[in-house]
């Protein structure tokens, strides 16, 4: 299994000791067949911070980008910075997470020309966009509408199936199910990984920022990913096996090679 989303800088133990708890980190999730992590940054410093350790770590990628809850700490020329960083070696995998949240103080009008310019990074370097769509969803939609195709992956994505389909038929988009899918309540989530497309399905933990039914905000690591893919195969009614295989494909279909 690949968790294509986590952020192991925002566990304290991790920020305390930097790469050598992020491989102690890979490790736990390896012995649980999770055998890479895309890491997603928030703002310019943990792009700098994700992409060092990925330089030193195989089984970890990167996406760098600016977060719509971290704006406040963009600098001038944060395009410029997130290009020389894709541009230094092999291990970004996409520009993420972006996007807008309406459910956040800054207006999405103050949200919206940074998530454009970040896609239209994504568009320039060939790279996946990995898109955070809190309280916003339709609106993130109508806009990628309007643009050129390119690769997406909708993070954590609550919307339905009926609303997806237009931006499904150009290709190349992906919804990928975090712990939300394992809640019995979740029943949008839920309903949406039973109806979407097998090949536009990716597994995340979004850790430690999301919950797994059993598992608090905060407890949650890439070695958890099973619990999400075996919810996916419940509701698929698929082994768990399978849910691994396609989702795999998925992932190196829209990314490349990931270990």
């Amino acid at each position: 299994m690949i968790d294509i989303h986590a952020h192991p800088f925002l566990i304290p133990e991790i920020a305390a000791s930097g790469s050598s708890g992020v491989a102690d980190f890979l490790a736990m999730a390896a012995k649980e067949d999770v055998g890479a992590v895309i890491a997603a940054a928030t703002d310019i410093a943990s792009s700098r911070l994700l992409h060092a350790w990925a330089k030193e770590l195989p089984a970890l990628y990167v996406a760098i980008g600016v977060h719509p809850w971290y704006l406040g700490n963009v600098p001038p020329d944060y395009i410029g910075e997130l290009r020389a960083l894709a541009k230094n070696g092999s291990k970004v995998a996409a520009i993420g997470e972006i996007g807008l949240d309406g459910n956040i103080e800054r207006p999405i009008e103050e949200q919206l020309p940074i998530f454009l310019a970040q896609l239209d990074l994504a568009n320039e370097l060939g790279l996946p966009a990995i898109i955070h769509a809190r309280k916003a969803g339709q609106k993130v939609l109508d806009i990628l509408l309007s643009r050129p195709p390119q690769p997406l992956v909708l993070h954590s994505f609550s919307g339905s199936l009926e609303q997806l389909e237009p931006l499904l038929k150009r290709g190349s988009v992906y919804v990928s199910f975090s712990g939300s899918v394992t809640r019995p309540g979740a029943r949008r989530i839920r309903t949406l990984a039973a109806k979407l497309p097998l090949e536009n399905i990716l597994l995340e933990t979004d850790s430690p920022s999301i919950g797994i039914e059993g598992l608090t905000p905060g407890t949650v690591e890439p070695k958890h990913l099973k619990y999400v893919a075996r919810t996916i195969a419940d509701i698929r009614q698929m082994t768990l096996a399978e849910v691994d295989e396609i989702t795999e494909q998925n992932t190196h279909k829209l990314f490349g090679k990931i270990s």
